[in-house]
């Protein structure tokens, strides 16, 4: 524990000069005086005895000084040795990114990797490790949502679209990553709202390629059929746009941040939705 502890401190992220308990615990009991007819308690001297070991160690509790944070641990009942805690100071600064934690907690995981049986590390600060935590399953989450969002839209697409899906099928995931890449310009980080937005998105895109492709007749020249499925598809998408724009109007007066971020989405996508279709919609009217 001693030898582990000494390695601990000599790691460059860690800030611990001083020896703990365990180091100080050996050189005290190197430096001990031993005295014929009486317990010895230095471990280098040859009539030292292993089962001396909770003896030696309450004898040298009266002349080391413990702290909380750097002490053995007794049962208050049997007072029988049953551990020891210490406090790891380290450089690591705290941060709400989920990137930045990452680091820290792979770094402090590679470290402590060979702590062995009976021993784990925490943070002292626990809501620090459950944040983490939460960030971790939501990241994973929301892959595995996508991943279902993805897998149900190419059924379906597969289903309707018939051939034309695999070109369905792209266009969702360019919509997909064009809006990852825009909040990311935005400077916005994963979290609960990202990861319902994400998921959101793939159901709008999906919304607006169906109807699409769903429209696009089978013969005629290229800008015909390409306008005639416009013209089809302008009213339902508009109609869903319009259901999604005063969903997100809602929002807007909201004072949290994360509803205000929902209405920006919903409204910003649906808008370029309906202004990619009003031209359609007016050609429409005027015939």
């Amino acid at each position: 524990l001693a030898l582990k502890l000494h390695g601990y401190r000599k790691l460059n992220f860690t800030k611990h000069d001083s020896p703990y308990w365990p180091e100080r615990y050996l050189s005290w009991s190197r430096d001990f005086v031993c005295i014929p007819s009486q317990p010895c308690c230095n471990i280098a001297n040859p009539h030292f005895q292993e089962n001396l070991t909770d003896y030696c160690i309450r004898v040298s509790t009266s002349q080391l000084y413990t702290q909380y944070n750097d002490t053995p641990i007794y049962d208050n009942t049997t007072f029988e040795l049953v551990g020891y805690t210490a406090l790891l100071p380290t450089t690591l600064k705290y941060s709400h990114r989920f990137r930045d934690l990452s680091n820290s907690f792979d770094l402090i995981q590679h470290a402590f990797s060979n702590m062995g049986d009976g021993a784990w590390y925490t943070t002292e600060w626990t809501l620090m490790s459950v944040w983490f935590d939460l960030l971790r399953s939501m990241i994973s989450d929301c892959r595995q949502s996508l991943i279902l969002s993805f897998s149900v839209v190419t059924i379906l697409a597969l289903f309707h679209l018939k051939l034309k899906s695999p070109v369905a099928i792209v266009t969702i995931c360019c919509i997909v990553v064009s809006t990852v890449g825009c909040v990311v310009a935005l400077g916005w980080v994963i979290g609960v709202l990202e990861a319902v937005i994400l998921v959101l998105v793939v159901g709008l895109s999906f919304d607006f390629t169906l109807h699409y492709g769903a429209s696009v007749p089978n013969f005629g020249c290229a800008k015909h059929r390409v306008c005639l499925a416009a013209r089809k598809s302008a009213v339902p998408v508009t109609l869903a746009a319009l259901s999604s724009i005063v969903a997100g109007a809602s929002m807007l007066v909201a004072e949290t941040h994360a509803f205000y971020q929902v209405y920006f989405v919903l409204v910003s996508d649906e808008f370029e939705m309906t202004e990619f279709l009003k031209q359609n919609l007016i050609k429409e009217e005027e015939k």
